[in-house]
């Protein structure tokens, strides 16, 4: 058995050069099918997801046009993280920035209104009232009420609605339109869900300029990245920063390479704390902690709609597991790594038993009969992080990992890319499975996740 172990290690370290040709071949073709996308793709997560699997394409082609593309972008946006106030494509902001003021209408019995967002709770009572200020007074007068919301209804004779949130427990801050809420007690207002350059789905693009960092050792570049996570690390909370999964892979790759390329360990210690808020911490409330990760099958929820149920979103997946490389990659001098490299190994081979014959994943893991279309973003993510835990010895020299590389590879240069060099099999954006894909779905950032597992598949050498 020993032998056997030791040829398999010396296979997998031994690239074959004609395999490599032909991988970087399938990588070029998608590339020079997007690049002219590339000068106009707005800021945000999906270009972010294309920029950084361009780079990954970049360091194992050498292809001068994937490096150039890469830095006009980021020039165009001077290397700030996306969601900057008037920025192009930002998405800082869903309904109107939620603002605090004086009560409205110079009622004073509650000392402070915040506009545009509503806040949820355990329930204390609803009732239909005709001004915030009889919303606040009934508030007041219902035991255990704290929190409360005024909704107008247009064309309403009482007014609007309010909403009654108790004290137990904490409390949600959802954005809605012309909502009034406020509270009745002294102290802060409940924590706001973050947005503009705090959203996680605009710090991805921060993985990028660390990657151009690392190849001109231009401080600017890491500015706007550093005085974010800077900004967050001095709240001292990370309550409300990733409230569904695919915020890991957003954050972390950011994270763990400023990290890497700074060594400064707040930065893994921010990581680290955000992680366990919503992946690890027990009893999940949608609110202040998530529980993303199942234990019993070794799989990360979307969010907290689906916690105590058995639906596992394919690309949701594939996003942890391209979080849990990034940390463990860029980590090694990290002190929670060893942490980060038990749940990828229990979740790769995780995945590895749901792939399909194929070698592809589905949108709902754990139900492919209902969905039984192969997935490209899931898939990618699924090939890159698998290729990786084979290169760096994470997972053991069992030729199934080997072989569902090989497969998982195989869908996606012969399925997910189409005769004209475009990736299809692309789920659109989203936050669960869904049938809402087909030969001809494609993305940037499914673009982006297939040049990632090229990049991988081409270093693993296979």
């Amino acid at each position: 058995m020993a032998g056997w172990v030791l040829v398999v290690v010396a296979a997998l370290a031994t690239p074959s050069h004609g395999a490599r040709a032909d991988v970087l071949g399938v990588a070029k073709r998608v590339f020079d099918a997007f690049k002219p996308a590339y000068s106009t793709e707005p800021c945000g997560w999906m270009a972010g997801t294309l920029m950084l699997g361009t780079m990954q394409y970049y360091k194992v082609s050498k292809n001068p046009e994937a490096l150039a593309a890469v830095q006009a972008w980021a020039e165009r946006f001077d290397y700030q993280l996306c969601g900057q106030p008037g920025q192009f494509g930002s998405s800082a902001l869903n309904v109107g920035q939620p603002t605090r003021g004086d009560p409205p209408g110079g009622d004073d019995s509650c000392s402070v209104f915040e506009a545009n967002v509503s806040f949820s709770g355990g329930q204390a009572g609803a009732a239909h009232v005709d001004s915030p200020g009889n919303c606040c007074r009934l508030c007041q007068s219902t035991p255990k009420c704290k929190y409360f919301t005024f909704q107008p209804v247009a064309g309403s004779s009482v007014g609007g609605s309010c909403w009654l949130d108790a004290t137990e427990g904490p409390v949600k801050v959802v954005e809605v339109a012309g909502a009034l809420s406020g509270w009745t007690t002294g102290g802060s207002a409940p924590p706001h869900s973050p947005k503009g350059v705090h959203m996680a789905n605009n710090q991805l693009c921060g993985a990028t300029y660390v990657e151009l960092y690392n190849l001109d050792r231009n401080e600017s570049h890491l500015t706007s990245a550093r005085a974010v996570f800077d900004a967050e690390l001095a709240t001292n909370s990370s309550s409300n920063y990733w409230s569904w999964v695919d915020a890991l892979f957003m954050s972390m790759n950011t994270l763990a390479r400023l990290a890497n390329a700074t060594n400064e360990s707040k930065y893994t210690e921010l990581q680290h704390r955000n992680f366990m808020t919503s992946a690890l911490l027990p009893g999940g409330n949608g609110i202040d902690r998530y529980s993303f990760w199942n234990d019993s099958v070794s799989l990360f929820y979307r969010d907290d709609r689906f916690l105590g149920t058995d639906i596992f979103w394919g690309r949701g997946n594939g996003w942890a597991s391209g979080a849990l490389v990034a940390a463990i990659e860029y980590g090694q001098r990290d002190s929670h790594r060893a942490q980060y490299v038990y749940f990828f190994q229990r979740h790769i081979d995780k995945l590895v038993s749901l792939a399909g014959v194929d070698g592809a994943l589905r949108p709902s893991l754990l139900h492919p009969t209902v969905y039984p279309r192969g997935e490209t973003t899931s898939t990618a993510n699924f090939v890159s992080a698998l290729a990786f835990g084979l290169r760096e010895n994470l997972v053991p020299p069992d030729p199934k990992y080997e072989a569902a590389v090989r497969k998982g590879w195989d869908w996606l240069a012969t399925t997910a890319l189409q005769a004209n060099g475009t990736v299809g099999w692309c789920q659109p954006g989203g936050g669960s499975p869904e049938n809402n894909y087909d030969a001809g779905s494609t993305s940037d950032f499914c673009v982006g996740d297939f040049l990632l597992a090229a990049a991988e598949v081409v270093r693993l050498g296979i």
